[in-house]
């Protein structure tokens, strides 16, 4: 997925393009530690910047969406991709994003952007994305 915009003014011009709609978006500011759903206060820039966006455009439709590494049972990785998505949402909802516009999922462990080899590279799937669903 490409990486989302830095700030508020790139992203609002990114997110009215036609084929912006459906397309992935990572939130390469917003990782996690392991077996957590916390966002880290590092972490809160790039999320102001997205809910600045959402709220000052007002048409905008979001899904947020979490995954895991492969450390520990699927199943739990998956409640737990999904604890990271609606931590997300919640912070967006919290910085005056309307929740209708946020939707959130969790993939678990699926769909690495990485080798689960290292520790470093493990760190690079706990991630989430942004998928823009209305403009």
């Amino acid at each position: 997925a490409p990486v989302i915009p830095k700030a508020a003014v790139a992203m609002a011009e990114e997110f009215e393009k036609e084929d912006a709609i459906g397309k992935r978006y990572l939130l390469d500011e917003v990782y996690f530690d392991k077996a957590s759903s916390s966002i880290r206060d590092a972490e809160v820039k790039q999320l102001n910047e997205l809910a600045k966006t959402i709220t000052e455009n007002k048409t905008l439709v979001i899904e947020i969406v979490g995954y895991t590494d492969n450390v520990g049972d699927s199943r739990l990785n998956l409640g737990l991709s999904q604890f990271r998505a609606k931590a997300v949402a919640n912070y967006l909802f919290f910085r005056g994003v309307d929740p209708d516009r946020i939707k959130s999922n969790g993939f678990g462990q699926t769909k690495a952007v990485a080798d689960n080899d290292s520790e470093e590279n493990r760190s690079k799937n706990r991630r989430v994305e942004m998928v823009l669903i209305e403009n």
